[in-house]
This record gives structure tokens, C-alpha cells and sequence, in this order.
């Protein structure tokens, strides 16, 4: 387990716009990141998960899972550049986390073409007895 903010140089995001608080496993093409939703957060409205959060909570955990992997490797590459793509296969349940909760995003690389790479996301409660959102993205990075 690891807090995002020590993989900070190795992504362009900063704050506000991490999302993603912790990188719980990574395991080469896959891994596990946990977010706590906070009330001051910009993926609320009106104090509700915005839809459109979930695949941004997708496409950082990717990114976060990379950085932590180049680190274990004592790689020096970093990310200049990163971009959702598009997104497929979404499926929404209508459970949707509160302010509070913690929630699991569990991420598999499943494909990639040149500088686009293919995630199978899946968004849980933290004891993964309730998903909240399922999806397929398309990541560019270089």
C-alpha cells in the first residue's frame, strides 16, 4: 500500500484533480487503488458521485498502478502526457457511494495498440460487497 502522493512526479496530475488516494496492490497489468469520497471533492455534485467520476477514478487508478510499478523498478520515466480516450461496456448500478465511504477500483490492462492501452475497470465498496460501476476505457500515454 501507497499514498498517491508519493508517486506524484511520475503523472501530470495534481491537485485537486487526484482523485485516487491510495495504490492498495499492483501485480504487472493489474491492480487495486482505494479512494475516500470527501465532501470537498470535485467528482461530487450536490454532495452525489458524479457518473462521469467513475471512469476518471478508472483511468487515474491505471496511471497511479503504472507509476507505482516504474517506481519498484527505480524507473526514471515519467508521464508527460495521459488522456481519456474514449470508454465502452459502462455499466452503472444505482447504489452509489456516500460521503465517507471508501471504495475499490480494481484495474486489468486487457489490450494495447501503440500508445493506447484497453482497462477493464470495476468500482466497489471497499468489502467489494457492492459495485457501483463497470466499464472498459481507452488510455493514450506518452
Amino acid at each position: 500500500m501507497i499514498d498517491v502522493s508519493e508517486l506524484k512526479d511520475f503523472l501530470p496530475h495534481r491537485e485537486p484533480m487526484v482523485w485516487v488516494d491510495q495504490v492498495l496492490e499492483a501485480n504487472g497489468d493489474s491492480g487495486t487503488c482505494l479512494v475516500e469520497i470527501k465532501e470537498d471533492s470535485l467528482y461530487l455534485s450536490d454532495s452525489t458521485v458524479r457518473q462521469s467520476s467513475y471512469i476518471e477514478w478508472m483511468a487515474q487508478s491505471f496511471g497511479y498502478i503504472n507509476a507505482y510499478n516504474s517506481q519498484k523498478e527505480d524507473s526514471k520515466k515519467k508521464l508527460e502526457k495521459a488522456f481519456l480516450v474514449g470508454f465502452e461496456k459502462v455499466s452503472f448500478e444505482e447504489t452509489v457511494p456516500k460521503v465517507g465511504d471508501e471504495i475499490i477500483i480494481k484495474i486489468q490492462l486487457t489490450r494495447v495498440i501503440g500508445p493506447i492501452s484497453y482497462v477493464q475497470g470495476i468500482i466497489y465498496s471497499k468489502d467489494e460487497s457492492v459495485k457501483f460501476c463497470e466499464a472498459v476505457i481507452k488510455l493514450f500515454a506518452a
